[in-house]
């Protein structure tokens, strides 16, 4: 992912025609521990018991630890 946000979540709004919201996609960027609020902003089809095993094959944050 590119370092300009702003861009990146436009190119994602015309790709795939949904508006995302900005603030949550920072959050993943920032590598902060996912939530079901923030799942939700991002889909809110999706929980995050859905997403657990990829979250897990990915080494993606838990909700109790600090982004390295």
């Amino acid at each position: 992912m590119d370092g300009d946000l702003p861009i990146r979540g436009a190119t994602v709004t015309i790709t795939h025609e949904v508006a995302v919201d900005l603030e949550a996609v920072r959050q993943v960027y920032a590598l902060r521990p996912l939530s079901q609020e923030l799942v939700s902003l991002l889909n809110p089809e999706v929980s995050l018991t859905d997403l657990a095993q990829d979250i897990s094959e990915v080494g993606y944050p838990h909700p109790d630890q600090e982004p390295t």
